[in-house]
This record gives C-alpha cells, sequence and structure tokens, in this order.
C-alpha cells in the first residue's frame, strides 16, 4: 500500500496535504466541526452545499445515496469545472459491519502504468467527466433515484465537464480518472484500481477523513442497509499554515 497518511492535527498536517507530501488525514474520536479547522468549507456538487449527509436511517442523512449498491471509482465533483481540491467524510453514526471506503493513490497508478498507455494518455484530448455517462452505463448517481425529473434534467445536462486525464501540477504527476464519469475504452479498471494502490477505511463514528480529492479515486463497495451508517461529506478549500 502506497499512502503518505497523517494521524494528526497541526500545521505539519495542513502544508502536508497542501503541498502532497500527505494523501491522507485520519482523525478518530473527534468532533464534526474540527473539519472546519483544516479551512474553509466550499459547496459540492451542482448544489453548492456544504454539508451533504450520506446515510440510510434518519431523513435528514437519508439521500437513498447507494443503498445495496456499489459506488463505483470516482473524484467528488469531478464533472464540474472547478473540482474542489480536498474532500472529507465524517462519520456521524456507524454500527458495527458497515461498508468501508476505499482509496486508491492515483499517482502511484501513474507511476506504474506501462509507458506506451502513458504516451496515449498523455495525447488524449480533454475527456468528458458526466453523470450522463455514469447513469448511461446503469448507475443511477448521485441517489437511487432523483428527488424530481427536474433535478434529474438539470444534472443530466449541466453536470459535464472536460478535463485531461494526465495531470501534472503541484501534487505531481497523476492520473484523474473515473471508470464511471468518463468514457475511455482503452484503459482497463482492472489494470488502474490494484491492491497495493488501496486503503480500507473501516468506519467509526467520530471518524474524519480528509484527503486529496484530485490524486485520491475513491469508491464504497456495497452497503447493507439494516446497518446504520450515517456520514456527512465535505469539500474543504486548505490553504498553508503559517
Amino acid at each position: 500500500m502506497e499512502f503518505n497518511i497523517a494521524t494528526e492535527l497541526n500545521n505539519n498536517t495542513i502544508n502536508g496535504l497542501v503541498d502532497g507530501k500527505y494523501d491522507i488525514c485520519i482523525l478518530k474520536n473527534v468532533d464534526k466541526d474540527e473539519i472546519k479547522k483544516f479551512g474553509e468549507l466550499v459547496g459540492q456538487d451542482l448544489g453548492k452545499k456544504k454539508e451533504v449527509g450520506i446515510g440510510n436511517d434518519k431523513a435528514e442523512y437519508n439521500l437513498k445515496y447507494g443503498k445495496n449498491v456499489d459506488i463505483g471509482w470516482h473524484s467528488d465533483s469531478s464533472y464540474v469545472k472547478d473540482t474542489h481540491k480536498f474532500a472529507a467524510l465524517y462519520g456521524v453514526e456507524v454500527e458495527q459491519g458497515a461498508s468501508s471506503t476505499y482509496f486508491c493513490n492515483m499517482k502511484s497508478v501513474w507511476r506504474n502504468l506501462p509507458t506506451e498507455l502513458k504516451d496515449r494518455i498523455k495525447k488524449e484530448d480533454k475527456t468528458e467527466f458526466s453523470v450522463k455517462n455514469w447513469k448511461d452505463k446503469g448507475n443511477v448517481w448521485p441517489f437511487s433515484s432523483f428527488e424530481s425529473e427536474k433535478q434529474e434534467k438539470i444534472y443530466l445536462r449541466m453536470a459535464r465537464q472536460q478535463k485531461k486525464l494526465y495531470q501534472n501540477d503541484e501534487f505531481g504527476e497523476y492520473l484523474f480518472y473515473s471508470p464511471y464519469y468518463t468514457n475511455i475504452d482503452y484503459i482497463n479498471p482492472e489494470d488502474v484500481f490494484k491492491d497495493e494502490y488501496i486503503y480500507e477505511h473501516k468506519w467509526s463514528t467520530g471518524d474524519l477523513v480528509v484527503w486529496n480529492n484530485m490524486t485520491m479515486s475513491h469508491r464504497r463497495a456495497y452497503a447493507d442497509e439494516n446497518i446504520v451508517r450515517k456520514l456527512i461529506r465535505y469539500a474543504v478549500n486548505i490553504s498553508p499554515a503559517a
């Protein structure tokens, strides 16, 4: 497993996330407001909500988000122009046996791709990331059913953006790719999302996980609707600490 994981919140952690030294920060048994110490919370998705509930119990968390289905590999809000660089999940209430969240280090993925595939990806023009692609593949996103016909039309029409698969920025070189948001037939997801690049986070109540949303793809496997798993999803603008 190729991950640099921080387990304390301090200036070193903040600066390490910003400059790419750390891929992920995992804090245990903290209050949800701890996320505000990382930086400014920003709006997510098209609705620009600063808190998005994910769960299967009380109505305020129940967005029908992935009940009884897999949530495939992706980066949050990759279908909008200004995809947030850092994302977070907080465990509000998690029962034993709740499904894990998996993170894949896309810097490691890129480093170990075959040279021929790297060359092809570098030559690729911008690729469409969209909710429509996800839905066309038989996956309904972001809910098991859209809240309304209007919402579905808006997401399928507006939630799309052209972006490069190959990225080289302040975080280094990495593959920015989703097998669901994109339609790329020459990349085999099984060759990308290998066990050696993946960290599995087994949730407990009070966990706060903050990660680089650009260099790390994430997913969640089947969720048992009889097991309480209530999380809050955040997007955060992290600036260097003094």
